[in-house]
């Protein structure tokens, strides 16, 4: 029930073409469904998060179309698998999914928000102009840190009208002209999201 699978059922239902699905979790691509979405003419846009597509581009055996779009939501943190570099991970996507490196794309946000930023470029991400993100010494919360100063990442989300649209998330960050970048997690050893209950679970 988290705001990305929300996000992504509303998309699903969109699709006059009842081509877009969700995956079984550890099954390949089915290459009956990729020859269809070839034919449909459609841009193919993989969504997931990061151990979910990185096992998925282990497993493939098909060949995307050349304009396929590949989002990670990140999602590394869990029992199982060590949180990875995203450089690395997008190197490992886009080899895996046979595609050139600038159509692994990042998308970053919490369970807790209803809004989503986006890097497409150089590991910067931007948020839609309802959501805004900034960079908090972790000492002292209401202190903005300043460009290039690392910190903890406060989002403020308008998207969230009967809920909390203040959160103080335990990501470290920085921000500059280009946006904000996720350095990973404040505290490392503090094992916490959905991809980790899932292990768990």
């Amino acid at each position: 029930h988290s705001s990305l699978v929300y996000m992504l059922q509303c998309l699903i239902g969109r699709d006059r073409q009842g081509l877009s699905r969700f995956l079984k979790i550890g099954s390949p691509l089915d290459e009956k469904w990729l020859s269809e979405v070839r034919k449909s003419g459609k841009d193919l846009v993989l969504f997931g998060a990061a151990f979910g597509l990185a096992d998925l581009a282990e497993m493939n055996l098909a060949e995307l179309p050349g304009s396929s779009i590949v989002i990670e939501t990140g999602g590394m943190k869990t029992h199982k698998r060590e949180e990875s570099d995203r450089g690395e991970l997008h190197k490992r996507l886009a080899e895996g999914f046979r595609l050139p490196l600038r159509n692994v794309h990042s998308e970053y946000g919490m369970c807790e928000c209803l809004s989503q930023a986006y890097a497409v470029v150089n590991g910067w991400f931007r948020s839609v102009p309802w959501m805004s993100v900034t960079i908090r010494d972790p000492s002292d919360p209401h202190r903005i840190c300043s460009p290039g100063e690392e910190g903890v990442i406060g989002i403020i989300d308008l998207a969230n009208l009967y809920s909390c649209s203040f959160i103080l998330t335990e990501d470290r960050g920085v921000a500059g002209s280009n946006g904000f970048q996720v350095l990973g997690r404040w505290n490392p050893d503090n094992l916490r999201g959905c991809n980790f209950l899932i292990d768990r679970d």
